[in-house]
């Protein structure tokens, strides 16, 4: 052992470290300086560890901290061997320490391994320290709720255990029986019974069985009334028998059971026994008199009736006295008399009831004391006339302070009253009271509370401002009609919707700016409202503005009935709809048209096809009679049927020139080009034509008185609208008869009269005569498309002319066309 302990601290067959740097003195100062300051801090950091593992005995994990411990002064060594073997080779020791350190390195990683999912489990300090603050806020916000629920127990407990009067608690058991709560201290002392007895047991348990009896009777009376009652009872308390002002108030639970009875009672032995020390007194004062007035008889004879005066009189008397002190007493407004100075001198217990101030602390003090501070300069200019002689007697309306709760609550007072804290309104009424020698000794009259009053008056007031400014300011128009049709209130929508101010709508009524048509629902609907068939109604209906134009409005009204029933007034709503009715007739007549467009689609293609069809039938037997049979035929029936073919072509170019020119109308791009035309001679040229072009014997006649007429006209446009009514008339004429064109020029427009003896209209078809498509009834195989008459008006009214017609069927037809002769 001695051998190997030698052997590694033999170092003479190594050669120190220090040479491989060479020995130079700047490499070998820098690793020794740095090998010991790692060594040092190395150590350091183990001692910091050490220490605050001892000093936290309670840290997770302390086990692996002692070998973070080992392990870093193991580490520190190897720097501190390392320095050593600069200049001693002892490399054996060297490695055996850093052996011992990669041993306790490699201990501590595995005992390290097992930790890292426990030290990932342990919570995130930053959510630990919300969770703190969380549970800080709670728990503060619970002391504080706990404060305030303290101070609210203490406060009932305060007025529970310092109120003058007996208060009590049952509690009403689900079978119904009663069991008693708790009594209040003056409770114990008044009847002598200690809570502590009585808590939680049944008034059988705890009293006599008579008083029980009698008690229990009273609890179940208020439960079985659900209300407060009250009632003069005589109880054994303490020990002897007292009479009692008992109220009983029932407490209802969620479900709507009473479970609780609360008590309250008052002492009035005094009184009761008053009242009977009153009663035994006139008792014995009755016995007292007769026994003298029986001994004084013979004595006292001629004084009999005196005394017997003198009693009644006393008796009347004390009776006068005592209705009118319970008058006094027992009346809601108080009764005051003051001397010269204004200090009360007497008040009545209503005093004590409206101000909460007791009678006895306010006798002797002046009535200006408990005036609202505000109020006092007014309450000395109410009394000044009353001081001057002016006036005999004051009335007014003064703020008073109280020390009641249930008053308006008033703004700390530096020279208020003491102990008062809020005011009541008070209505003073005073008058003066002379003396015998008509100097003024004081004051008396009356302060009544007019405090509920006061605020109905403001809440009225608040009320109608609302309603004053919800009905001014409505974006709809409301107003308020009598039962005769009156307007008695509008806003200004409704004046700015119909164009009048508000006085004009107030000297009208509902009938006179209705629509005619209206009239009758609007009348209806509101006598069955004024009736009561109804509570409201909606109706839609016009209106006539100043200006004379229509209003659509849509009208809400209700009725305003008073406390019989009986109708006040109307309440309308009236909101204008005319923009959403012009956007219904809008749609309407689109739709309308939409339809009508369609049905003339409909004829249009029926017919069409119908007049397409005869002439594209006759080319092509034409063609066909050319294809086959051409060659054997003469040149005189080949140009026979090419004439068919051209007249058929002709006729459809016809109609599709017409179908073109109704287009163009429609789309409003039919021009309007006015020349100067000689009609005379435009006519007679026209009716050459169309009597040429129209292969019948039927001919047509051009009548005038004029030798010319000369006329700003569109050429094309008068050709279309004559051609059509020639071609017409010839068409529906028998054959070989005349058609006559008869040319006038009246008030500076062209007159054409064209005149037939044909088939003629009938009265059902004449007033559809100018539509698209429209053929007449009677027209029978006659072709045609119901296009030509429809262009002659198109025609007729870019002329800014009229036409007209007189027909009777069997008789004829006479179309009468009149445009001006100067056209720009």
């Amino acid at each position: 052992m001695l051998d190997f302990f030698n052997g590694l601290l033999s170092y003479r067959q190594f050669i120190p470290h220090g040479h491989c740097y060479l020995w130079q003195p700047e490499l070998v100062g820098l690793h020794v300086v740095s090998d010991l300051l790692i060594a040092a801090a190395y150590y350091s950091l183990t001692a910091f560890l050490l220490y605050f593992v001892r000093q936290r005995h309670n840290v997770p994990f302390s086990g692996i901290f002692v070998l973070f411990g080992a392990f870093i002064i193991f580490c520190g060594t190897g720097h501190l061997m390392e320095v050593w073997t600069l200049w001693y080779p002892h490399y054996w020791l060297s490695g055996i320490v850093k052996a011992m350190t990669a041993a306790v390195s490699a201990y501590t990683a595995v005992e390290l391994m097992p930790l890292i999912p426990k030290a990932l489990a342990m919570p995130n300090p930053v959510l630990l320290e919300a969770a703190n603050s969380k549970l800080e806020n709670e728990l503060k916000e619970r002391l504080r709720a706990e404060e305030k629920l303290q101070e609210r127990q203490e406060f009932l407990r305060s007025i529970y255990d310092g109120v003058a009067n007996a208060i009590f608690v049952v509690d009403v058991l689900e079978d119904g029986t009663f069991r008693y709560g708790g009594l209040n201290p003056a409770t114990e002392s008044l009847t002598g019974l200690p809570s502590d007895a009585l808590r939680g047991k049944t008034p059988s348990q705890a009293l006599p069985p008579h008083l029980a009896e009698v008690l229990s009777q009273r609890y179940a009376e208020c439960v079985g009334a659900g209300t407060t009652i009250s009632y003069e009872e005589c109880l054994p308390f303490p020990g002897e028998d007292r009479w009692w002002m008992t109220t009983l108030t029932p407490l209802y639970d969620n479900n709507g059971r009473i479970y609780r009875l609360i008590g309250t009672g008052t002492n009035i032995t005094a009184r009761k026994q008053a009242e009977a020390a009153v009663q035994k007194l006139n008792q014995e004062l009755e016995i007292r008199v007769q026994q003298r007035t029986s001994e004084l008889t013979y004595v006292n004879g001629q004084l009999l009736a005196l005394v017997v005066e003198r009693h009644e009189a006393q008796e009347a008397l004390r009776e006068s006295e005592e209705k009118y002190r319970s008058v006094v007493d027992n009346v809601k407004e108080v009764i005051f008399q003051t001397d010269a100075h204004g200090c009360w001198t007497f008040l009545n217990p209503a005093w004590a009831e409206i101000t909460g101030f007791s009678v006895e602390e306010s006798i002797g003090t002046t009535g200006l004391n408990y005036v609202h501070p505000d109020d006092r300069d007014r309450h000395l200019q109410l009394f000044q006339p009353l001081v001057e002689g002016k006036k005999n007697y004051c009335r007014g309306e003064i703020r008073y302070l109280t020390k009641s709760k249930n008053s308006f609550l008033s703004s700390p007072l530096s020279t208020a009253t003491e102990g008062a804290v809020g005011y009541r309104w008070i209505e003073v009424y005073a008058r003066l009271i002379p003396a015998s020698d008509g100097t003024i000794i004081g004051t008396s009259g009356t302060l009544n509370d007019i405090t509920e009053r006061k605020a109905f008056e403001e809440a009225l007031r608040e009320s109608e401002e609302l309603f004053r400014s919800a009905f001014e300011d409505a974006a709809i128009g409301i107003a308020l009609i009598a039962t005769d049709g009156r307007f008695l209130r509008v806003n200004r929508s409704l004046c700015d919707m119909l164009g009048y101010s508000e006085p004009e709508l107030q000297a009208t009524t509902i009938r006179a700016i209705t629509h005619q048509d209206d009239l009758d629902i609007t009348l209806k609907s509101h006598k069955r409202i004024l009736d009561g068939d109804i509570h409201r109604f909606q109706i839609e209906k016009r209106y006539i503005h100043k200006r004379g134009h229509v209003v659509w409005i849509q009208l809400t009204n209700s009725v305003v009935q008073n406390v019989h029933g009986q109708p006040l007034y109307q309440v309308s709503q009236i909101q204008d709809i005319t923009d959403r009715k012009r956007a219904e007739a809008e749609i309407f007549n689109a739709l309308a048209k939409e339809k009508q467009l369609s049905e003339l689609k409909s004829r249009f293609v029926s017919i069409t096809s119908h007049e397409f069809r005869t002439p594209l039938t006759t080319i092509l037997s034409a063609a066909e009679l050319l294809e086959y049979y051409g060659h054997s035929w003469t040149e005189e029936e080949k140009l026979e049927q090419l004439h068919l073919i051209q007249a058929a072509v002709q006729q459809m170019t016809n109609l599709l020139d017409d179908i073109l020119l109704i287009g163009r109308a429609e789309a409003g791009k039919l021009e309007f080009k006015p020349t100067i035309v000689d009609l005379i001679k435009f006519c007679r040229h026209l009716a050459a034509e169309i009597q040429l072009n129209a292969g019948t014997d039927c001919a047509i006649a051009v009548i005038s008185n004029y030798q010319g007429i000369t006329a700003a006209i569109d050429q094309k446009l008068l050709r279309q609208i004559l051609s059509n009514l020639l071609i017409n008339a010839i068409k529906y004429s028998p054959q070989g008869d005349k058609v006559t064109l008869e040319l006038d020029c009246k008030n500076g427009e062209a007159v054409f009269q064209i005149q037939d003896r044909g088939i003629g209209i009938p009265k059902e078809d004449q007033q559809h005569l100018f539509e698209f498509f429209h053929r007449a009834t009677n027209v029978g195989n006659i072709s045609g498309t119901g296009l030509g008459l429809a262009i002659v008006k198109k025609c007729v009214d870019l002329h800014r002319g009229h036409i007209s017609v007189l027909s009777e069927v069997g008789l004829g037809t006479t179309f009468r066309v009149c445009v001006p002769i100067y056209n720009q």
